[in-house]
């Protein structure tokens, strides 16, 4: 280690005095921190050794009294199921974030897609999946996690930066304000994190600086390391005075920049002395903060600088969190589950124990039983042949100990832990795939739905934490991508693309501080949206055969092989081209096909619309026809009625001679009458089954589908006859 230097205060340029006040500052934060946290941050330890240690069940005390008894000390661990489940779920949703602006003055609809694909796509580039998962792993069995939204290069290489998620694999390592009390720390002065270096990480990092002393040893803050450097960065927010100017136009502006904006808006009105004239309206000294960053040791400051954005990058993710006698204290998935799980273990063993004693015999025995034969009583088990003994003095003889039952109290013991197991989780066997006592559909899903409520403040707290992060890349986001540049972008549907921003001569990309929220919308993630949807187009083309191809390219596209994007372009190059030629297809194939087909479609139109006319020509004919014969047969009818009447008559004269042939001439007038009537009726008849017989026959034609009877009407009219009431 470096041989450490006392150097008297008085000898001290001011402004070591202030790093060495500074420095003093921020190993308090740290150390205020940690004594703040110290029982959260016991029980984070306790609790991940109860899911992950074999023996993190298990006290000291209580290994040594089994090891000592030889007694079999086994640990039948749920709680990894039970937290593979967990995140299990939480693997199967995603987050979508899209950014609003609180004010759509000046903030183009376009620069605000662009902000939400960045931030799409930061998420995507730093993998957030498992960013987001080490979190929550963390909060499940620990108590809370943290992530961190960090500036690198885009390239070992290059000029340029992005902003990057990056997960903290050991969040005991960080810390926050004990004063700040949003879920997030958002609203904390500070927050820091420790990392170790090799010793030539560090000597590569500061050359020239010596090797850090390990120091005194610190109650709260471990500076050692056997094999490197601890090292610490610290993000604290430094108070500044700023005024500022409110202008005509409702701006609110640093008076140095409304300077800027009064002196571009005289320039304006010299050229156009019609524009509103823009003033300052009036001005204040107001204290905002800066974000400072900070890296030392524990007794050096190395590199210090200006923060880009002004939220605290350090994200933490609660698991429970409650306040405790005005303390705060945050709770993992599996703290109050470690006693039910403790308990079945005990029972277990003490089962498996007394199933080991059935095993050997126990015999007690006098000295005076073992007499000589010491090699066969020391281990009777293994012994061969009779265990041949002594009779004592007092006709002593080996006496045989009954077994222990093993009891069913052990088996109604674990019985009952692996039910507080269940209950105390709020996890059933449904929740894991598994079968319960219900046997409904209904009871099944309630039991589920239980399930999954008990862990529901668990999600928001994840679902919080993801916002609180993308709030802080949308800070960064203007400052770090400020030049002409091309970025990469990632779609709502996950395709990635690349746009130009900041270009002179591109108004509507422009990466301007905007005052915005952003929401997160959280759901099946992109894979299972594309399953789901997939699946639901096929069930619909099953039910409707015509559908298929008007879907058949989404369907491909949204299933998971490799060759689907060739597929897809296959259908719509050769099958539905139209389609492609309709969103926007610039390949030619597609455009002359889809001409192809459209000419196709006209020219089929206008041969069906040539079938149809000529069919309503021919049923015109025909109808014609039949109307002609129909009246023929109309007027014979009257003749024959005439000539009935007159009979009549002629009967009724000759009864006023004959009274006796009044009766026989009136019932014959009247049966001629009632012929007449029912020849009419059968006429009537025959024409109407002629005239579906002939709508039959027409509509067998080609191009005749849409013919009926309103076509019949319509002959009917344009043959200047009156249709028969029963042709409607």
């Amino acid at each position: 280690m470096a041989k450490r230097q006392t150097i008297s205060l008085r000898d001290k340029t001011k402004k070591e005095k202030e790093d060495i006040q500074l420095l003093s500052d921020l190993k308090k934060d740290a150390e205020d921190w940690k004594s703040y946290y110290t029982i959260n941050d016991e029980n984070f330890k306790a609790d991940k050794l109860a899911v992950y240690s074999e023996r993190g069940l298990w006290t000291d005390k209580e290994i040594k009294q089994y090891n000592d008894e030889g007694r079999p000390m086994l640990s039948f661990n749920m709680l990894p199921k039970f937290i593979t489940n967990v995140i299990g779920m939480f693997s199967t949703r995603g987050a979508d974030l899209e950014v609003r602006p609180k004010s759509t003055a000046g903030s183009p609809q376009q620069n605000i897609d662009i902000y939400t694909n960045i931030l799409r796509d930061v998420s995507f580039s730093s993998r957030n999946n498992i960013v987001y998962k080490t979190a929550l792993e963390d909060a499940a069995t620990g108590g809370y996690g943290a992530y961190l939204v960090d500036v690198e290069r885009e390239s070992n290489l290059s000029f340029l930066h992005v902003v990057r998620y990056k997960a903290i694999q050991n969040p005991l390592q960080c810390g926050w304000d004990p004063k700040a009390r949003e879920r997030d720390k958002s609203d904390g002065d500070f927050c820091f994190m420790g990392k170790t270096f090799s010793k030539e990480e560090f000597e590569a990092r500061y050359p020239g600086e010596p090797i850090p002393d390990d120091g005194p040893e610190n109650k709260f803050i471990d500076w050692t390391s056997k094999d490197g450097v601890v090292l610490m960065k610290s993000w604290k927010k430094v108070p500044v005075k700023v005024e500022m100017a409110q202008l005509s136009n409702g701006q609110e502006v640093e008076v140095e920049k409304a300077e800027e904006l009064l002196k571009e808006n005289r320039k304006i009105l010299k050229l156009f002395p019609g524009e509103k004239k823009l003033e300052i309206v009036k001005t204040e000294n107001m204290v905002d903060f800066k974000l400072m960053y900070y890296i030392f040791s524990r007794d050096k400051i190395y590199e210090r600088g200006e923060w880009l954005g002004k939220r605290l990058p350090i994200i933490f993710v609660p698991g429970i969190l409650r306040w405790v006698d005005g303390e705060e204290r945050t709770y993992s998935l599996i703290r109050w589950q470690k006693d039910a799980q403790r308990s079945y273990n005990y029972a277990r063993n003490e089962y498996l124990y007394r199933l080991l004693l059935q095993t050997y015999m126990k015999i007690m025995v006098t000295d005076e039983n073992i007499g000589d034969h010491v090699d066969i009583w020391e281990n009777p088990t293994v012994a061969k042949g009779p265990l041949r003994y002594n009779v004592g003095s007092h006709n002593e003889v080996p006496q045989v100990i009954p077994q222990q039952s093993v009891g069913d109290d052990l088996q109604k013991e674990m019985t009952r832990s692996l039910d507080d197991l269940q209950s105390i989780s709020g996890r059933f066997d449904q929740n894991f795939g598994g079968q319960g006592n219900e046997t409904s559909g209904v009871a099944i899903n309630a039991r589920r739905g239980a399930g999954n409520s008990n862990i529901k403040e668990f999600f928001d707290n994840i679902e919080d934490a993801i916002e609180s992060g993308a709030i802080a890349s949308m800070d960064l986001i203007p400052k770090v991508y400020d030049s002409e540049r091309s970025v990469s972008v990632s779609l709502p549907n996950g395709k990635q693309d690349s746009v130009k921003i900041n270009g002179d001569d591109d108004k509507d990309n422009q990466l301007e501080n905007i005052q915005f929220s952003v929401r997160v919308k959280v759901g099946p993630n992109i894979d299972l949206q594309q399953q789901d949807e997939a699946q639901t187009l096929i069930s619909l083309a099953q039910t409707n055969p015509e559908l298929h191809k008007f879907v058949d390219d989404v369907i491909i596209k949204n299933l998971d092989i490799d060759d689907a994007p060739k597929i897809t372009e296959r259908i719509l190059r050769y099958s539905i081209p139209q389609i492609a030629a309709a969103e926007g297809s610039k390949d030619p194939v597609v455009i002359q096909q889809a001409q192809q087909q459209q000419q196709a479609q006209q020219q089929q139109q206008q041969q069906t619309a040539q079938q149809q006319q000529q069919a309503q020509q021919m049923l015109e004919l025909k109808v014609k026809e039949l109307l002609q014969k129909m009246q023929i047969d109309q007027e014979k009818a009257q003749d024959d009625a005439t000539k009935a009447q007159a009979n009549m008559m002629s009967g009724t004269a000759n009864l006023m001679n004959a009274q006796t042939k009044r009766a026989e001439a009136q019932t014959k007038g009247v049966i001629e009458s009632q012929k007449l009537q029912a020849e009419e009726d059968r006429s009537q008849s025959a024409l109407q089954v002629q005239l579906l017989k002939l709508l039959q026959e027409i509509q067998k034609t080609p191009g005749a589908g849409n013919i009926g009877a309103s076509n019949i009407n319509q002959a009917l009219q344009s043959s200047a006859i009156q249709p028969q009431e029963g042709i409607q």
